[in-house]
């Protein structure tokens, strides 16, 4: 289960952008986006609960992907997502009426997944793919 919830904190985020960047209404692609990081914030949350009451074992563990994710981490995973779903939801609200806001939260997205990825790789080369994937977007 922890597994499956590290995987929605870590996609979440992008499949919300994805879509919102098909979204001609700035207003339904802000409040997908800001679904997509709210999907992610709870599952970091319970990856955070999880954690905690695990002691000091990886809580959960991507063995195809090589992803760990222990205490640390979890806290870290729950900051950078929570701070994303405040930024989008601050979008959504300043960007209703900009033509490019689809554009914009399909960027959010891919940064946000990015930086989620960089704080739980379990090898280098995941970080590596995370950071490049939030630099391209920015």
């Amino acid at each position: 289960m922890s597994s499956v919830a590290l995987f929605v904190a870590l996609s979440a985020p992008l499949i919300g952008g994805l879509l919102a960047g098909r979204e001609r209404s700035a207003l339904r692609a802000g409040r997908v986006a800001v679904l997509g990081c709210a999907l992610a914030v709870a599952s970091a949350a319970w990856l955070l609960v999880a954690a905690a009451l695990d002691g000091d074992e990886p809580v959960a563990v991507v063995a195809a992907l090589d992803l760990r994710i222990d205490r640390v981490s979890s806290m870290l995973l729950l900051v950078v997502l929570a701070t994303a779903a405040m930024v989008a939801s601050f979008s959504r609200r300043s960007l209703d009426a900009d033509g490019r806001a689809g554009r914009y939260f399909a960027l959010l997205g891919v940064v946000v997944s990015g930086s989620a990825l960089v704080v739980v790789p379990g090898a280098g080369w995941l970080l590596v793919v995370g950071w490049i994937a939030s630099g391209w977007a920015l």
